[in-house]
């Protein structure tokens, strides 16, 4: 055996004890969220569990009975959006789903952590809540999915059933954990690098927080991520019939189950287009093009799926997209989205102190200046073909973000594992090898003292000891 080969699999076998040891702590941090995070506090929550109730008693999330006239005087317009979506889904079931719901939330005193929520004794249907709100417009697959968990297990209870979806939402955290450790491994040889960029997605805190809240966001953010990661292999590797499939099947999944899913096609329509690779030039240009356009078509299945559901995240004319360009310009815009990514708790009631915000800035365009260094100069065992993926990824995502005009930092999450690689190959790519070892211990450091501070402040504090709970 060469030394090289020597030192290469002493690096494979550090690398998959490190990544076991990763793993086991992302899985009891995202529990220690899901543990103390009250029922009812992840945003939107109480929607996402009344749909994925009803398709786990045997309703499909399609073919919906359309509303007609006088059904405003019978139900709520949230209650008639629902009805309209599910298949064979009666009023009764309706109205006791929602009473149910509004029953636990009394229970768990929403309304003394979400004081701006009115109506704390008399609300009737979640429109009392937040008016004309609904899950119903949203694509599917999370609620097949979510519903087949609570049809096996038999969850009749809504607060059950809201257990049920946040494990899953625990084991879709720990997923993007590991897909960040691969896409970082494919980026820079330095095992410490890897582990920088997976601490960082584990221990960013409205991540982990994700890992205790029943939502559609925590599928997506894994379909992204394993979609950039194959779409990475297709420019390192090759293009093949395989990878391809793979990475349409996901971008497909993506896209049907929440719209923020569309930044998936852009690594992969890239790998299309990339002209590297061992085996990528037994691909000619005939087959580039079939494999581009079989990307746009599943763009426009997805698109088509949107707006046949009618999406709001989908812009009906040019007006309403320049509206939402003027919106996303704004101040306001910018300081709402900082938050929300950063750490805004109580149904983005309560945040914390603007100072954080500013400390993680001056990180942020510090890895922002080391990362410009790396793409210019290069770097030694850093590879820039993937940082260019993830670059790709991130503008996309949060091009997104802009075009959907709502400043909700969750909306830039898919693209996670590929800014977390940006950020720690600007921060440790620099550096020389032996100085690495210490700035990821750095860096853990400063992500527990900012985790601690939100689990102390968002949950200790605000859930709990602000109202003496």
């Amino acid at each position: 055996m060469t030394e090289a080969a020597a030192v290469s699999g002493a690096r494979a076998g550090v690398s998959r004890r490190v990544w076991r040891l990763v793993m086991l702590a992302a899985l009891v941090h995202g529990l220690a969220y899901l543990v103390l995070l009250p029922p009812w506090m992840g945003e939107d929550e109480p929607w996402h569990v009344e749909y994925a109730g009803h398709v786990g008693q045997g309703h499909l999330p399609w073919g919906g009975e359309e509303m007609r006239f006088g059904d405003r005087e019978l139900m709520s317009l949230s209650q008639l959006q629902m009805r309209r979506k599910v298949e064979g889904l009666e009023a009764e079931e309706i109205l006791r789903t929602q009473w149910a719901l509004l029953d636990s939330m009394r229970e768990h005193d929403f309304w003394a952590r979400v004081d701006w929520a009115a109506w704390p004794g008399g609300a009737q249907s979640l429109d009392q809540v937040v008016e004309a709100h609904t899950a119903a417009h949203q694509p599917p697959l999370y609620y097949l999915l979510g519903g087949a968990l609570l049809y096996v297990a038999g969850a009749t209870d809504v607060e059950a059933r809201m257990w049920l979806l946040r494990i899953l939402s625990l084991v879709a955290y720990v997923a993007v954990v590991a897909a960040t450790f691969a896409l970082a491994e494919r980026t820079c040889r330095d095992p410490w690098v890897a582990v920088a960029c997976a601490l960082l997605v584990a221990w960013w805190p409205m991540h982990a927080r994700q890992a205790g809240v029943a939502n559609n966001d925590v599928l997506v953010k894994v379909l992204t991520s394993w979609t950039l990661l194959v779409a990475v292999d297709l420019a390192r590797e090759g293009i093949t019939a395989r990878r391809m499939v793979k990475a349409l099947a996901l971008c497909a999944a993506a896209l049907a189950t929440k719209t923020t899913g569309a930044a998936a096609l852009a690594p992969v329509a890239l790998a299309c287009a990339w002209r590297g690779g061992r085996r990528a030039t037994g691909w000619s240009a005939r087959h580039r093009t079939l494999l581009v356009g079989a990307t746009l078509a599943v763009a426009a299945a997805g698109v088509a799926l949107w707006a046949g559901t009618d999406n709001p995240a989908v812009p009906r004319t040019m007006e309403n997209v320049r509206m939402r360009l003027e919106t996303a310009a704004s101040p306001e815009f910018r300081w709402e989205f900082a938050r929300t990514f950063v750490g805004a708790f109580n149904w983005y009631a309560r945040d914390l102190p603007s100072s954080v915000a500013g400390a993680l800035g001056a990180v942020g365009a510090l890895a922002g200046l080391g990362l410009c260094a790396v793409l210019v100069r290069g770097r030694e065992g850093v590879d820039r073909r993937t940082l260019a993926f993830c670059i790709v990824t991130v503008v996309a995502q949060a091009a997104l973000v802009v075009l959907r005009g709502v400043a909700a930092g969750r909306y830039l999450m898919p693209a996670l594992p590929a800014l977390a690689v940006l950020a720690c190959a600007g921060l440790l790519g620099p550096l020389p090898e032996r100085r690495r070892p210490l700035a990821v211990a750095l860096l853990g450091g400063g992500l527990l003292v900012f985790d601690g501070l939100v689990l102390w402040a968002g949950l200790v504090w605000n859930q709990y000891a602000l109202w003496g709970a």
